[in-house]
């Protein structure tokens, strides 16, 4: 590391420091319900699988897919897997109904995505043609606001359907824009594949913007920062405001699989491995902001691969995780690491999405699930008490019957016989 970086990583360190001693990092978003500032749990918790609690009102902290139960009739019972949400005020959770949205036809990962300050839901309508699967055909996505309720549609101009290219929906750093990629279903498939483009969607009107047009062979590999939109394409990390245009980009020396510009831009990180060795193990690369060729080189913790750099926890401590259920706290200055699990109850499915941004506040408690067990239970107990009795009388009344003839006399038996 140079002398200008290392210089520029202290001065950054002091002033995160600082921040967090006095209470000052602010994070971007709503104001979670009933005043409280919206953070994340400590574990996340899915509801308790015969939960009938649905709806959210206000910032979600995590959402994921969980297995729910209802009752059938008096004995039996129905489980499907069912999207949840935990609220950012007090960790609790709730299941909660995406309109358009199906796990059958589109699958079980990349069909949600959860804005990072927590306000905003996006995800996809699948096309009712028979041809889902991830990616599939999309109708149009959806975004919803946590705090008033609210969904928007976002309809592709002059088209009844595309198809969305990209593995996983997802919000810009800033949770302004919903980012798609998606490509004309009718084009011949050898002109398709060239044929996808980026695109941002304004979550306040609707309105979509063509970032990156068609063209490339490959998917760009989305990023984050404070403000625009975040995408890598091999070694070089392009960004842009939408509503500004202004693009920019920086060339780094490695393959970048992710990125990400930390707190007020004073920071960077990514995850990437040397040019011309693919076997060459992934790093996570770390520096000042305007300084990002020059970034320090640092181990991944075990278990954690590209594409998991999950946030900030302030400009000089960047969150990685191992499929967002365990996840490691880097000092990108002395290289330590600190480990949290978040798993918590219920039979999940995949890892639960994080209101990213949160990271840069302390972490509270989660609330304990609720209707963990059948309801019809306390039911089913009483009514095996109640059997008790009528079995014993029943089974008197069989043997006594067995003993006493007809005419009311008892039945002479040899000896020896039973």
């Amino acid at each position: 590391m140079t002398g200008p970086v290392r210089r520029a990583l202290a001065t950054v360190a002091l002033a995160g420091a600082l921040a967090v001693a006095t209470g000052l990092a602010l994070v971007p978003g709503a104001t979670a319900a009933g005043g409280e500032d919206p953070h994340l749990p400590e574990v996340v918790n899915a509801p308790g699988a015969w939960s009938t609690h649905e709806g959210v009102d206000g910032p979600v902290a995590a959402m994921g897919i969980s297995m729910r139960s209802r009752t059938v009739g008096v004995l039996d019972k129905r489980q499907s897997l069912e999207v949840f949400a935990v609220s950012a005020a007090d960790g609790s959770a709730s299941w909660l109904r995406l309109p358009g949205f199906s796990h059958r036809r589109w699958g079980l990962s990349g069909g949600t995505a959860l804005s990072p300050d927590g306000r905003w839901i996006g995800w996809v309508r699948p096309a009712r043609d028979g041809r889902g699967g991830m990616p599939g055909n999309a109708s149009r996505w959806s975004v919803m606001d946590t705090t008033t309720g609210e969904i928007r549609q976002l309809d592709v101009p002059g088209a009844s359907s595309v198809r969305g290219t990209l593995s996983d929906l997802a919000f810009s750093g800033d949770s302004r824009y919903l980012l798609t990629s998606y490509e004309d279903p009718d084009l011949p498939r050898r002109q398709r594949s060239h044929e996808h483009q980026l695109v941002a969607w304004d979550v306040r009107d609707g309105s979509p913007t063509v970032v990156e047009e068609p063209g490339h062979y490959w998917l760009p590999v989305l990023g984050t920062a404070p403000s625009g939109v975040v995408w890598a394409r091999g070694r070089t990390v392009h960004r842009t405001d939408p509503d500004l245009g202004a693009p920019s980009s920086v060339r780094l020396p490695y393959q970048v699989m992710d990125a990400s510009w930390g707190p007020d831009d004073t920071t960077f990180a990514s995850i990437g491995h040397r040019v011309g060795r693919p076997r060459s193990p992934w790093r996570l690369y770390a520096g000042a902001a305007g300084h990002e060729a020059d970034a320090r080189p640092l181990d991944l913790p075990a278990g954690v691969s590209p594409g998991q750099l999950l946030g900030w926890r302030d400009p000089t401590h960047v969150v990685v995780g191992h499929w967002r259920t365990e996840v490691h706290v880097v000092d990108i200055v002395d290289g330590d690491v600190e480990a949290i699990e978040l798993r918590g109850y219920g039979e999940q499915v995949n890892a639960p999405d994080l209101a990213t941004a949160l990271w840069q506040r302390p972490l509270g408690p989660a609330a304990e699930p609720e209707a963990t067990t059948d309801p019809r239970r306390p039911w089913h107990r009483a009514g095996a008490v109640a059997l008790v009795p009528v079995a014993g009388s029943w089974l008197l009344w069989r043997r006594r019957r067995r003993r006493v003839p007809s005419g009311g006399r008892s039945v002479r038996r040899p000896p020896g016989s039973r």
